[in-house]
């Protein structure tokens, strides 16, 4: 009884150990497999994140750069005229203190002169009475020898077809008693320049007529402002009886000025009559090209 009870025992014992070694055999292998499972788990993890780090390296070190658009074509600019250079005006010095002048006698607005004579004298134009200073000194005195003037029909700028000039014959020499000094050829064809200034210009000027006239009014009688008078004008200068240059090239474009005085009898005037050759300073004057003599006046 006993040693069947001790075998059964030794039975149960063995039956159990032998459960017991397979169940811890299984036990063994299935923690075998969980390690491997969680070993490849490892891996294929790791070899993913390998994987998508290189693509990601691959996408942003790889990927070439977009080409940069080229710019687009700059427009040729049409080839523009190159501007002639502005001339810079000559420098003038006027011989005449304009700046006194005006202040002593705000009337006074050129200064006229002749080499060789005694005419060298302001000029004046009165804004309201054309006769006041054929009566009345620079002060404004009353009595002769008056003033050289012009009337307000004309302007002061020297840029009428035409400006007068007018003057007394004064015996003691003064005014515009040497305009009668050519009458004389010689002396005409060695003075043909005069000269009238203004404050900021030398207006330089060529003597080609000195004759008598009758007493007319010069600025009541032609339309200068007409070409065709103006030009008509100028032909009968070249026909008066005196000393003319008749080699003179004149036309509607040149300005003269006419410088009028006395004879001693009341129907007539003694005229000399010069053209613009040349300007200095500014405003500039149009000089005609056609002006071009270097003739001699004939007494006519």
């Amino acid at each position: 009884m006993s040693d069947k009870t001790n075998k059964e025992k030794e039975y149960v014992t063995l039956s159990e150990y032998a459960a017991a070694a397979e169940a811890g055999s299984t036990t063994s292998s299935k923690n075998k497999n969980g390690n491997n499972r969680k070993k490849l788990i490892i891996i294929a993890a790791a070899s993913l994140a390998v994987l998508i780090l290189i693509t990601v390296l691959i996408f942003v070190f790889g990927k070439k750069p977009a080409p940069k658009p080229k710019p687009a074509p700059k427009p040729t600019p049409a080839p523009t005229a190159t501007p002639a250079p502005t001339p810079t005006p000559e420098a003038v010095n006027i011989p005449i203190d304009f700046a006194t002048l005006q202040w002593q006698y705000p009337d006074a607005y050129a200064w006229i002169h002749i080499p060789d004579t005694n005419v060298s004298y302001p000029v004046f134009q009165h804004p309201t009475d054309n006769t006041y200073y054929l009566e009345r000194n620079m002060d404004g005195s009353v009595g002769y020898p008056g003033c050289i003037y012009t009337e307000n029909f004309n302007t002061k700028t020297f840029e009428d077809p035409n400006t007068i000039l007018y003057g007394h014959n004064m015996k003691d020499g003064t005014m515009f008693k040497h305009l009668h000094k050519f009458k004389d050829l010689e002396f005409f064809n060695s003075h043909r320049t005069m000269y009238i200034y203004t404050p900021t210009q030398i207006l330089e000027y060529r003597i080609f007529a000195a004759y008598v006239t009758d007493s007319r009014h010069l600025l009541f009688s032609y339309d200068y402002s007409n070409p065709n008078v103006y030009t008509e004008y100028l032909n009968e200068i070249m026909m008066k009886k005196g000393n003319i240059d008749k080699g003179m090239n004149l036309n509607s474009a040149n300005k003269i000025i006419t410088m009028q005085t006395c004879t001693g009898n009341d129907d007539t005037r003694y005229l000399v009559q010069a053209v613009l050759s040349d300007v200095k300073g500014e405003p500039d004057i149009i000089i005609p090209d056609s002006l071009v003599t270097t003739g001699s006046a004939v007494s006519q």
